[in-house]
């Protein structure tokens, strides 16, 4: 049943996205309310890669013992990546996840890793 209802959304996801965004561009009207619609997306993207990925970031990302896992599906892969940086769990394929996103945001797995999901 998994599955099935996995190809359901993705099709329904892949169908529906333009029209979604493209209602919330004309409905929402200012920029202001367009750049936090289209945060939460990301937030919500953010979030299920860090569902889909776990396996291969566990294994790949995290050191033995790692403090938190990837998978939650409240919690997103910077917030994962910085609680394991802060506590040094993090393998150099982790550590380079780390410097690309503070790259983008300064300091965003450490703002991530602390603020609650």
């Amino acid at each position: 049943m998994g599955l099935i209802l996995f190809i359901v959304a993705r099709f329904l996801q892949w169908l529906l996205t333009p029209l979604f965004y493209l209602y919330a561009i004309v409905r929402l009207g200012s920029f202001k309310k367009i750049s936090k619609y289209f945060h939460d997306v990301a937030f919500a993207i953010d979030q299920l890669g860090n569902v889909m990925g776990a396996p291969i970031m566990n294994d790949v990302l995290l050191k033995k013992e790692p403090v938190k896992l990837f998978g939650n599906p409240d919690e997103t892969i910077s917030h994962v990546t910085g609680v394991n940086y802060l506590a040094k769990r993090l393998t150099i394929f982790g550590l380079a996840l780390k410097w690309i996103l503070n790259k983008i945001d300064k300091n965003h797995v450490e703002k991530a890793a602390n603020n609650p999901q």
